[in-house]
């Protein structure tokens, strides 16, 4: 898989399908922090790391919209600095 899914709900289940961690990501507009993270994303380093992983990846903005950003929201959000991730890897007992 090694790549970024722009839906939560199946991202976390494929994970839990296929007992891979998955790394969900948000960020927000006016957050420098965020802007480095995100132009580090399109890095040919870091494109090359996150292809050979074996993650699962989520990246959200705090703008959007939906049933599913909701859900994505209330797995990433803890506290209010940003950006704010989250690993998860469902456990196999």
């Amino acid at each position: 898989m090694n790549r970024w899914c722009s839906n939560f709900t199946q991202a976390k289940q494929y994970a839990d399908d296929h007992s891979m961690p998955l790394i969900a990501v948000m960020s927000k507009d006016g957050c420098s922090n965020c802007r480095v993270m995100e132009a580090s994303f399109l890095d040919d380093v870091y494109k090359s790391w996150m292809n050979s992983s074996g993650f699962l990846f989520y990246f959200a903005h705090l703008g959007e919209t939906g049933a599913d950003i909701t859900t994505a929201k209330k797995f990433i959000m803890e506290g209010n600095a940003m950006p704010m991730s989250r690993i998860w890897w469902k456990s196999n007992g």
